[in-house]
Protein backbone atom coordinates (compact mmCIF):
# COMPACT_ATOMS: atom_id res chain seq x y z
CA UNK A 1 0.00 0.00 0.00
CA UNK A 2 1.39 3.37 -0.97
CA UNK A 3 1.73 6.39 1.30
CA UNK A 4 -1.02 8.29 -0.52
CA UNK A 5 -3.48 5.49 -0.10
CA UNK A 6 -2.65 5.10 3.55
CA UNK A 7 -3.13 8.83 4.23
CA UNK A 8 -6.47 8.81 2.40
CA UNK A 9 -7.61 5.83 4.43
CA UNK A 10 -6.62 7.58 7.66
CA UNK A 11 -8.57 10.73 6.62
CA UNK A 12 -11.68 8.71 5.84
CA UNK A 13 -11.39 6.93 9.14
CA UNK A 14 -11.08 10.26 10.94
CA UNK A 15 -14.16 11.63 9.14
CA UNK A 16 -16.10 8.54 10.04
CA UNK A 17 -15.04 8.87 13.67
CA UNK A 18 -16.08 12.56 13.74
CA UNK A 19 -19.50 11.74 12.27
CA UNK A 20 -19.92 8.99 14.82
CA UNK A 21 -18.96 11.35 17.64
CA UNK A 22 -21.38 13.99 16.28
CA UNK A 23 -24.18 11.43 16.25
CA UNK A 24 -23.38 10.45 19.77
CA UNK A 25 -23.34 14.11 20.86
CA UNK A 26 -26.59 14.82 19.01
CA UNK A 27 -28.32 11.90 20.67
CA UNK A 28 -26.96 12.89 24.03
CA UNK A 29 -27.73 16.69 23.76
CA UNK A 30 -30.89 16.48 21.65
CA UNK A 31 -33.23 17.32 24.46
CA UNK A 32 -31.14 20.26 25.59
CA UNK A 33 -30.91 21.56 22.01
CA UNK A 34 -34.67 21.39 21.46
CA UNK A 35 -35.52 23.00 24.80
CA UNK A 36 -33.08 25.89 24.31
CA UNK A 37 -34.20 26.41 20.70
CA UNK A 38 -37.89 26.45 21.66
CA UNK A 39 -37.29 28.81 24.57
CA UNK A 40 -35.33 31.26 22.44
CA UNK A 41 -37.90 31.24 19.62
CA UNK A 42 -40.84 31.68 22.00
CA UNK A 43 -39.07 34.44 23.94
CA UNK A 44 -38.20 36.42 20.81
CA UNK A 45 -41.74 36.07 19.45
CA UNK A 46 -43.24 37.13 22.80
CA UNK A 47 -41.00 40.18 23.00
CA UNK A 48 -41.83 41.10 19.40
CA UNK A 49 -45.54 40.71 20.15
CA UNK A 50 -45.43 42.82 23.32
CA UNK A 51 -43.03 45.42 21.98
CA UNK A 52 -44.94 48.47 20.60
CA UNK A 53 -45.03 48.63 16.84
CA UNK A 54 -43.87 51.54 14.71
CA UNK A 55 -46.37 52.95 12.22
CA UNK A 56 -45.54 55.16 9.26
CA UNK A 57 -47.66 58.00 7.88
CA UNK A 58 -46.96 59.27 4.36
CA UNK A 59 -47.86 62.45 2.51
CA UNK A 60 -47.03 63.87 -0.92
CA UNK A 61 -46.07 67.47 -1.77
CA UNK A 62 -46.11 68.79 -5.34
CA UNK A 63 -43.47 71.35 -6.37
CA UNK A 64 -43.96 73.55 -9.42
CA UNK A 65 -41.61 76.00 -11.00
CA UNK A 66 -41.76 79.75 -11.35
CA UNK A 67 -44.94 81.66 -12.07
CA UNK A 68 -45.66 85.22 -13.20
CA UNK A 69 -46.73 87.34 -10.22
CA UNK A 70 -50.25 88.63 -10.74
CA UNK A 71 -50.13 91.29 -8.02
CA UNK A 72 -52.37 91.87 -5.07
CA UNK A 73 -55.16 93.62 -6.98
CA UNK A 74 -55.33 91.11 -9.80
CA UNK A 75 -58.28 88.87 -10.49
CA UNK A 76 -58.02 85.92 -8.09
CA UNK A 77 -59.83 83.68 -10.57
CA UNK A 78 -57.20 84.25 -13.27
CA UNK A 79 -55.00 81.18 -13.84
CA UNK A 80 -51.37 81.27 -12.74
CA UNK A 81 -48.86 81.39 -15.59
CA UNK A 82 -46.17 78.74 -15.06
CA UNK A 83 -42.89 79.31 -16.89
CA UNK A 84 -41.47 75.79 -16.61
CA UNK A 85 -42.45 72.48 -15.06
CA UNK A 86 -38.96 71.24 -14.27
CA UNK A 87 -37.73 71.58 -10.72
CA UNK A 88 -33.96 71.38 -10.26
CA UNK A 89 -32.20 69.30 -7.64
CA UNK A 90 -31.05 72.46 -5.85
CA UNK A 91 -34.62 73.69 -5.52
CA UNK A 92 -35.76 70.31 -4.21
CA UNK A 93 -32.96 70.32 -1.64
CA UNK A 94 -33.98 73.84 -0.63
CA UNK A 95 -37.56 72.72 -0.03
CA UNK A 96 -36.35 69.70 1.94
CA UNK A 97 -34.23 72.03 4.07
CA UNK A 98 -37.25 74.24 4.74
CA UNK A 99 -39.38 71.21 5.54
CA UNK A 100 -36.85 69.89 8.07
CA UNK A 101 -35.75 73.29 9.39
CA UNK A 102 -35.69 74.03 13.07
CA UNK A 103 -38.45 76.64 12.76
CA UNK A 104 -40.79 74.15 11.09
CA UNK A 105 -40.00 71.42 13.60
CA UNK A 106 -40.39 73.75 16.59
CA UNK A 107 -43.74 75.03 15.32
CA UNK A 108 -44.91 71.44 14.85
CA UNK A 109 -43.71 70.49 18.33
CA UNK A 110 -45.61 73.39 19.90
CA UNK A 111 -48.76 72.65 17.90
CA UNK A 112 -48.75 68.91 18.67
CA UNK A 113 -47.33 69.27 22.24
CA UNK A 114 -44.65 66.71 21.46
CA UNK A 115 -42.43 68.07 24.25
CA UNK A 116 -45.19 67.40 26.81
CA UNK A 117 -45.94 63.79 25.89
CA UNK A 118 -45.28 61.38 28.76
CA UNK A 119 -42.49 58.86 28.17
CA UNK A 120 -43.58 55.20 28.49
CA UNK A 121 -42.38 53.37 31.57
CA UNK A 122 -40.36 50.75 29.67
CA UNK A 123 -38.46 53.48 27.81
CA UNK A 124 -37.72 55.31 31.06
CA UNK A 125 -36.39 52.08 32.53
CA UNK A 126 -34.30 51.32 29.43
CA UNK A 127 -32.85 54.81 29.09
CA UNK A 128 -32.42 55.48 32.83
CA UNK A 129 -28.67 54.67 32.81
CA UNK A 130 -28.13 56.80 29.71
CA UNK A 131 -29.98 59.74 31.26
CA UNK A 132 -27.94 59.43 34.44
CA UNK A 133 -24.75 59.45 32.38
CA UNK A 134 -25.88 62.54 30.45
CA UNK A 135 -26.71 64.40 33.68
CA UNK A 136 -23.36 63.54 35.17
CA UNK A 137 -21.55 64.58 32.01
CA UNK A 138 -23.45 67.88 31.84
CA UNK A 139 -22.71 68.60 35.51
CA UNK A 140 -19.03 67.73 35.18
CA UNK A 141 -18.38 69.73 32.01
CA UNK A 142 -20.86 72.53 32.87
CA UNK A 143 -22.84 72.15 29.68
CA UNK A 144 -26.63 72.48 29.44
CA UNK A 145 -28.64 69.33 29.88
CA UNK A 146 -30.90 68.58 26.89
CA UNK A 147 -34.39 69.96 27.44
CA UNK A 148 -37.65 68.22 26.61
CA UNK A 149 -38.10 70.44 23.53
CA UNK A 150 -34.62 69.58 22.27
CA UNK A 151 -35.27 65.89 22.74
CA UNK A 152 -38.63 66.24 20.98
CA UNK A 153 -36.92 68.08 18.10
CA UNK A 154 -34.29 65.35 17.80
CA UNK A 155 -36.96 62.65 17.92
CA UNK A 156 -39.12 64.38 15.32
CA UNK A 157 -36.15 64.91 13.01
CA UNK A 158 -35.08 61.29 13.39
CA UNK A 159 -38.55 59.92 12.68
CA UNK A 160 -39.02 62.22 9.66
CA UNK A 161 -37.80 61.38 6.17
CA UNK A 162 -38.19 63.22 2.85
CA UNK A 163 -37.38 61.84 -0.58
CA UNK A 164 -38.15 62.83 -4.12
CA UNK A 165 -40.26 60.48 -6.17
CA UNK A 166 -38.31 59.26 -9.19
CA UNK A 167 -38.86 61.26 -12.38
CA UNK A 168 -41.42 63.62 -10.80
CA UNK A 169 -41.75 66.89 -8.89
CA UNK A 170 -43.32 65.21 -5.88
CA UNK A 171 -41.75 64.98 -2.45
CA UNK A 172 -42.80 61.99 -0.34
CA UNK A 173 -42.75 62.90 3.34
CA UNK A 174 -42.98 60.11 5.91
CA UNK A 175 -43.14 60.14 9.68
CA UNK A 176 -42.93 57.19 12.04
CA UNK A 177 -44.59 56.93 15.44
CA UNK A 178 -46.04 54.37 17.80
CA UNK A 179 -49.65 55.17 16.84
CA UNK A 180 -51.00 55.55 13.28
CA UNK A 181 -53.51 58.29 14.13
CA UNK A 182 -50.87 60.23 16.07
CA UNK A 183 -48.48 59.91 13.12
CA UNK A 184 -51.11 61.36 10.76
CA UNK A 185 -51.83 64.28 13.12
CA UNK A 186 -48.15 65.17 13.55
CA UNK A 187 -47.40 64.90 9.83
CA UNK A 188 -50.38 67.10 8.90
CA UNK A 189 -49.26 69.71 11.43
CA UNK A 190 -45.76 69.53 9.97
CA UNK A 191 -47.07 70.14 6.43
CA UNK A 192 -49.17 73.08 7.57
CA UNK A 193 -46.25 74.80 9.28
CA UNK A 194 -44.04 73.93 6.32
CA UNK A 195 -46.37 75.88 4.02
CA UNK A 196 -46.29 78.85 6.43
CA UNK A 197 -42.51 78.69 6.61
CA UNK A 198 -42.30 78.37 2.84
CA UNK A 199 -44.30 81.60 2.49
CA UNK A 200 -42.09 83.39 5.04
CA UNK A 201 -38.86 82.27 3.31
CA UNK A 202 -39.90 82.99 -0.27
CA UNK A 203 -41.74 86.24 0.37
CA UNK A 204 -39.83 89.24 -0.99
CA UNK A 205 -42.18 92.06 0.10
CA UNK A 206 -44.32 90.97 3.01
CA UNK A 207 -47.32 93.29 3.05
CA UNK A 208 -49.46 91.02 5.18
CA UNK A 209 -48.74 92.88 8.46
CA UNK A 210 -50.02 96.13 6.91
CA UNK A 211 -53.29 94.56 5.79
CA UNK A 212 -53.70 92.70 9.08
CA UNK A 213 -53.17 95.95 11.02
CA UNK A 214 -55.67 97.81 8.87
CA UNK A 215 -58.17 94.98 9.28
CA UNK A 216 -57.85 95.21 13.06
CA UNK A 217 -58.26 99.02 12.94
CA UNK A 218 -61.45 98.82 10.91
CA UNK A 219 -62.73 95.96 13.06
CA UNK A 220 -62.47 98.22 16.12
CA UNK A 221 -64.06 101.09 14.19
CA UNK A 222 -66.99 98.89 13.14
CA UNK A 223 -67.52 97.75 16.72
CA UNK A 224 -67.48 101.37 17.93
CA UNK A 225 -69.93 102.55 15.27
CA UNK A 226 -72.27 99.66 15.99
CA UNK A 227 -72.17 100.57 19.66
CA UNK A 228 -72.95 104.24 18.87
CA UNK A 229 -75.87 103.22 16.67
CA UNK A 230 -77.22 100.93 19.39
CA UNK A 231 -76.90 103.69 22.02
CA UNK A 232 -78.67 106.12 19.70
CA UNK A 233 -81.57 103.71 19.21
CA UNK A 234 -81.75 103.08 22.96
CA UNK A 235 -81.85 106.81 23.69
CA UNK A 236 -84.77 107.20 21.30
CA UNK A 237 -86.41 103.92 22.43
CA UNK A 238 -86.79 102.65 18.87
CA UNK A 239 -85.71 99.57 16.98
CA UNK A 240 -85.80 101.14 13.52
CA UNK A 241 -85.91 104.86 12.87
CA UNK A 242 -87.66 104.63 9.49
CA UNK A 243 -90.46 102.44 10.86
CA UNK A 244 -90.88 104.60 13.97
CA UNK A 245 -91.02 107.81 11.90
CA UNK A 246 -93.70 106.33 9.65
CA UNK A 247 -95.78 105.33 12.68
CA UNK A 248 -95.45 108.78 14.23
CA UNK A 249 -96.42 110.45 10.93
CA UNK A 250 -99.54 108.30 10.72
CA UNK A 251 -100.45 109.07 14.31
CA UNK A 252 -99.91 112.80 13.75
CA UNK A 253 -102.15 112.77 10.68
CA UNK A 254 -104.85 110.88 12.61
CA UNK A 255 -104.69 113.33 15.53
CA UNK A 256 -104.91 116.33 13.22
CA UNK A 257 -107.95 114.87 11.48
CA UNK A 258 -109.55 114.33 14.85
CA UNK A 259 -108.65 117.91 15.88
CA UNK A 260 -110.37 119.31 12.79
CA UNK A 261 -113.43 117.18 13.49
CA UNK A 262 -113.62 118.41 17.09
CA UNK A 263 -113.23 122.05 16.03
CA UNK A 264 -116.07 121.64 13.54
CA UNK A 265 -118.17 119.97 16.24
CA UNK A 266 -117.50 122.81 18.70
CA UNK A 267 -118.36 125.39 16.04
CA UNK A 268 -121.65 123.58 15.35
CA UNK A 269 -122.43 123.40 19.07
CA UNK A 270 -121.70 127.12 19.46
CA UNK A 271 -124.07 127.88 16.60
CA UNK A 272 -126.77 125.67 18.09
CA UNK A 273 -126.35 127.26 21.51
CA UNK A 274 -126.58 130.76 20.02
CA UNK A 275 -129.82 129.82 18.30
CA UNK A 276 -131.26 128.22 21.47
CA UNK A 277 -130.30 131.26 23.55
CA UNK A 278 -131.99 133.53 21.00
CA UNK A 279 -135.21 131.49 21.15
CA UNK A 280 -135.10 131.39 24.94
CA UNK A 281 -134.73 135.17 25.12
CA UNK A 282 -137.98 135.53 23.19
CA UNK A 283 -139.94 133.19 25.49
CA UNK A 284 -138.90 134.51 28.90
CA UNK A 285 -142.47 135.45 29.89
CA UNK A 286 -143.61 134.49 33.40
CA UNK A 287 -147.15 133.07 33.68
CA UNK A 288 -149.41 132.25 36.60
CA UNK A 289 -150.79 128.75 36.71
CA UNK A 290 -152.49 126.57 39.26
CA UNK A 291 -150.02 123.75 38.67
CA UNK A 292 -146.78 125.66 38.88
CA UNK A 293 -144.63 122.70 39.88
CA UNK A 294 -145.46 120.47 36.88
CA UNK A 295 -143.18 122.18 34.32
CA UNK A 296 -140.41 122.30 36.86
CA UNK A 297 -141.08 118.64 37.71
CA UNK A 298 -140.98 117.66 34.03
CA UNK A 299 -137.67 119.51 33.55
CA UNK A 300 -136.22 117.84 36.60
CA UNK A 301 -137.29 114.42 35.36
CA UNK A 302 -135.69 115.13 31.96
CA UNK A 303 -132.42 116.13 33.62
CA UNK A 304 -132.50 113.02 35.79
CA UNK A 305 -132.99 110.86 32.70
CA UNK A 306 -130.10 112.64 30.98
CA UNK A 307 -127.88 112.17 34.08
CA UNK A 308 -128.75 108.46 34.20
CA UNK A 309 -127.91 108.10 30.53
CA UNK A 310 -124.56 109.90 30.96
CA UNK A 311 -123.68 107.80 34.05
CA UNK A 312 -124.34 104.60 32.12
CA UNK A 313 -122.27 105.91 29.22
CA UNK A 314 -119.47 106.87 31.68
CA UNK A 315 -119.37 103.32 33.06
CA UNK A 316 -119.10 101.86 29.57
CA UNK A 317 -116.37 104.31 28.51
CA UNK A 318 -114.29 103.68 31.65
CA UNK A 319 -114.30 99.99 30.85
CA UNK A 320 -112.98 100.56 27.36
CA UNK A 321 -110.64 103.56 27.79
CA UNK A 322 -108.29 105.03 30.36
CA UNK A 323 -109.21 107.85 32.73
CA UNK A 324 -107.38 110.41 30.59
CA UNK A 325 -109.02 109.42 27.32
CA UNK A 326 -110.74 112.33 25.48
CA UNK A 327 -114.05 110.45 25.27
CA UNK A 328 -114.07 109.73 29.01
CA UNK A 329 -113.19 113.35 29.85
CA UNK A 330 -115.90 114.66 27.48
CA UNK A 331 -118.62 112.44 28.96
CA UNK A 332 -117.54 113.33 32.50
CA UNK A 333 -117.82 117.04 31.63
CA UNK A 334 -121.34 116.50 30.25
CA UNK A 335 -122.33 114.59 33.39
CA UNK A 336 -121.11 117.37 35.68
CA UNK A 337 -122.93 120.02 33.62
CA UNK A 338 -126.17 117.99 33.77
CA UNK A 339 -125.84 117.62 37.55
CA UNK A 340 -125.34 121.39 37.96
CA UNK A 341 -128.43 122.03 35.82
CA UNK A 342 -130.48 119.60 37.98
CA UNK A 343 -129.34 121.37 41.14
CA UNK A 344 -130.33 124.75 39.72
CA UNK A 345 -133.71 123.29 38.71
CA UNK A 346 -134.30 122.06 42.23
CA UNK A 347 -133.52 125.47 43.69
CA UNK A 348 -135.80 127.27 41.22
CA UNK A 349 -138.63 124.83 41.95
CA UNK A 350 -138.27 125.35 45.68
CA UNK A 351 -138.21 129.12 45.42
CA UNK A 352 -141.11 129.49 42.97
CA UNK A 353 -143.90 127.33 44.11
CA UNK A 354 -146.66 129.31 42.46
CA UNK A 355 -144.91 130.56 39.40
CA UNK A 356 -143.71 128.24 36.60
CA UNK A 357 -141.82 128.74 33.38
CA UNK A 358 -143.17 128.46 29.96
CA UNK A 359 -142.93 124.80 28.81
CA UNK A 360 -141.23 125.88 25.61
CA UNK A 361 -138.72 127.84 27.61
CA UNK A 362 -138.07 124.80 29.78
CA UNK A 363 -137.34 122.73 26.71
CA UNK A 364 -135.02 125.41 25.39
CA UNK A 365 -133.18 125.54 28.70
CA UNK A 366 -132.79 121.75 28.66
CA UNK A 367 -131.43 121.88 25.15
CA UNK A 368 -129.07 124.67 26.18
CA UNK A 369 -127.77 122.58 29.10
CA UNK A 370 -127.29 119.58 26.87
CA UNK A 371 -125.48 121.58 24.21
CA UNK A 372 -123.33 123.28 26.85
CA UNK A 373 -122.33 119.93 28.35
CA UNK A 374 -121.55 118.53 24.93
CA UNK A 375 -119.51 121.62 24.03
CA UNK A 376 -117.57 121.47 27.32
CA UNK A 377 -116.80 117.78 26.68
CA UNK A 378 -115.63 118.51 23.16
CA UNK A 379 -113.51 121.41 24.40
CA UNK A 380 -111.90 119.18 27.07
CA UNK A 381 -111.27 116.51 24.49
CA UNK A 382 -109.76 119.10 22.17
CA UNK A 383 -107.41 120.22 24.96
CA UNK A 384 -106.24 116.65 25.55
CA UNK A 385 -105.92 116.12 21.83
CA UNK A 386 -103.73 119.21 21.49
CA UNK A 387 -101.46 117.89 24.24
CA UNK A 388 -101.16 114.62 22.35
CA UNK A 389 -100.45 116.55 19.17
CA UNK A 390 -97.68 118.51 20.87
CA UNK A 391 -96.17 115.30 22.30
CA UNK A 392 -96.34 113.60 18.92
CA UNK A 393 -94.72 116.57 17.18
CA UNK A 394 -91.93 116.64 19.75
CA UNK A 395 -91.46 112.90 19.32
CA UNK A 396 -91.35 113.34 15.56
CA UNK A 397 -88.76 116.13 15.81
CA UNK A 398 -86.67 113.90 18.08
CA UNK A 399 -86.98 110.99 15.63
CA UNK A 400 -85.96 113.26 12.75
CA UNK A 401 -82.93 114.49 14.66
CA UNK A 402 -81.91 110.99 15.70
CA UNK A 403 -82.57 109.68 12.20
CA UNK A 404 -80.10 112.17 10.78
CA UNK A 405 -77.47 111.06 13.27
CA UNK A 406 -78.29 107.40 12.63
CA UNK A 407 -77.98 107.85 8.87
CA UNK A 408 -74.60 109.48 9.31
CA UNK A 409 -73.41 106.67 11.59
CA UNK A 410 -74.87 104.04 9.24
CA UNK A 411 -73.04 105.64 6.30
CA UNK A 412 -69.78 105.50 8.24
CA UNK A 413 -70.54 101.92 9.26
CA UNK A 414 -71.21 100.84 5.67
CA UNK A 415 -67.99 102.50 4.53
CA UNK A 416 -66.01 100.85 7.33
CA UNK A 417 -67.52 97.45 6.50
CA UNK A 418 -66.65 97.86 2.82
CA UNK A 419 -63.05 98.76 3.66
CA UNK A 420 -62.86 95.97 6.22
CA UNK A 421 -63.98 93.45 3.59
CA UNK A 422 -61.53 94.91 1.10
CA UNK A 423 -58.62 94.58 3.53
CA UNK A 424 -59.64 91.02 4.36
CA UNK A 425 -59.56 90.13 0.66
CA UNK A 426 -56.25 91.95 0.25
CA UNK A 427 -54.81 90.07 3.20
CA UNK A 428 -55.62 86.75 1.57
CA UNK A 429 -54.27 87.98 -1.77
CA UNK A 430 -51.09 89.19 -0.05
CA UNK A 431 -50.65 85.83 1.62
CA UNK A 432 -51.04 84.02 -1.68
CA UNK A 433 -48.77 86.48 -3.47
CA UNK A 434 -46.11 86.09 -0.80
CA UNK A 435 -46.28 82.33 -1.27
CA UNK A 436 -45.96 82.64 -5.03
CA UNK A 437 -43.02 85.02 -5.49
CA UNK A 438 -41.45 85.36 -8.90
CA UNK A 439 -38.31 83.33 -9.59
CA UNK A 440 -38.78 80.78 -6.83
CA UNK A 441 -40.40 77.39 -6.29
CA UNK A 442 -43.65 79.15 -5.71
CA UNK A 443 -46.47 76.72 -6.28
CA UNK A 444 -46.33 74.23 -3.44
CA UNK A 445 -49.44 72.15 -2.86
CA UNK A 446 -50.33 69.10 -0.83
CA UNK A 447 -51.13 66.28 -3.23
CA UNK A 448 -51.91 63.79 -0.48
CA UNK A 449 -52.33 64.50 3.19
CA UNK A 450 -50.94 62.19 5.84
CA UNK A 451 -52.19 58.63 5.71
CA UNK A 452 -50.93 55.79 7.89
CA UNK A 453 -51.44 52.08 7.29
CA UNK A 454 -52.79 50.02 10.20
CA UNK A 455 -49.97 47.50 9.67
CA UNK A 456 -46.77 48.42 11.53
CA UNK A 457 -43.55 48.84 9.58
CA UNK A 458 -41.53 47.64 12.52
CA UNK A 459 -41.17 44.92 13.74
CA UNK A 460 -41.96 42.82 10.65
CA UNK A 461 -43.50 39.45 11.37
CA UNK A 462 -41.59 37.47 8.78
CA UNK A 463 -38.25 39.04 9.68
CA UNK A 464 -38.95 38.50 13.37
CA UNK A 465 -39.78 34.84 12.73
CA UNK A 466 -36.61 34.25 10.66
CA UNK A 467 -34.49 36.08 13.23
CA UNK A 468 -35.97 34.03 16.05
CA UNK A 469 -35.15 30.76 14.22
CA UNK A 470 -31.61 31.85 13.40
CA UNK A 471 -30.90 33.18 16.87
CA UNK A 472 -32.54 30.12 18.44
CA UNK A 473 -30.35 27.77 16.38
CA UNK A 474 -27.20 29.71 17.25
CA UNK A 475 -27.94 29.84 20.97
CA UNK A 476 -29.03 26.18 21.05
CA UNK A 477 -25.80 25.08 19.31
CA UNK A 478 -23.75 27.25 21.66
CA UNK A 479 -25.45 25.92 24.77
CA UNK A 480 -25.13 22.34 23.49
CA UNK A 481 -21.43 22.81 22.78
CA UNK A 482 -20.83 24.32 26.22
CA UNK A 483 -22.63 21.47 27.91
CA UNK A 484 -20.73 18.90 25.83
CA UNK A 485 -17.42 20.52 26.71
CA UNK A 486 -18.39 20.55 30.38
CA UNK A 487 -19.39 16.87 30.11
CA UNK A 488 -16.15 15.96 28.37
CA UNK A 489 -14.17 17.77 31.10
CA UNK A 490 -16.02 15.92 33.78
CA UNK A 491 -15.47 12.55 32.05
CA UNK A 492 -11.78 13.34 31.59
CA UNK A 493 -11.44 14.22 35.23
CA UNK A 494 -13.19 11.00 36.25
CA UNK A 495 -10.98 8.95 33.93
CA UNK A 496 -7.81 10.55 35.25
CA UNK A 497 -8.86 10.03 38.84
CA UNK A 498 -9.80 6.39 38.36
CA UNK A 499 -7.08 3.78 39.55
CA UNK A 500 -5.05 2.16 36.76
CA UNK A 501 -4.40 -1.58 36.46
CA UNK A 502 -1.07 -2.85 37.95
CA UNK A 503 0.26 -4.16 34.70
CA UNK A 504 0.25 -0.67 33.18
CA UNK A 505 2.72 1.99 33.85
Amino acid sequence: MTTKESSQSAFEAEITAMVARARVIARRQRRTFLIVFALVVVTIQAVAFVWPGTFEARAAVLLQKTRISSGIDADPSAPTTVMTDTVSEEEVNSEVAILTSRETLDATIRAANLDKLPTPLYLRVIFAPLRAYERAYAWLHEVPYPSAEQRARAGLGGALSVERLRESNILVVSYRAGNPEFAEIVLNELLRHYLDRHVAVHSQTDVQPFFITQTEVFDKEIVGLQRQLADLKNSAAVADFATERELQMRRLASLRDEELTLRRQIAELNGKMASVLGDAAKDEDWVRTSTTTRPASQAREGLRAEILRLELAQIGLERKYTAGSPLVVENRTKLEAARRALEQERQSTADESTIGLNPLLVSLRQEEARLSAERDGAAERLTTLQQQLNATEQRLRLIDEKTTQAERIQLQLDSAKARYTMYLERTESARMDAALDRGRVANVSIVQYAEAQPKPVRPKRLMTLLASFIIGLAIAVLVTAVRELQLMGILGAIESAAPRPEGRA
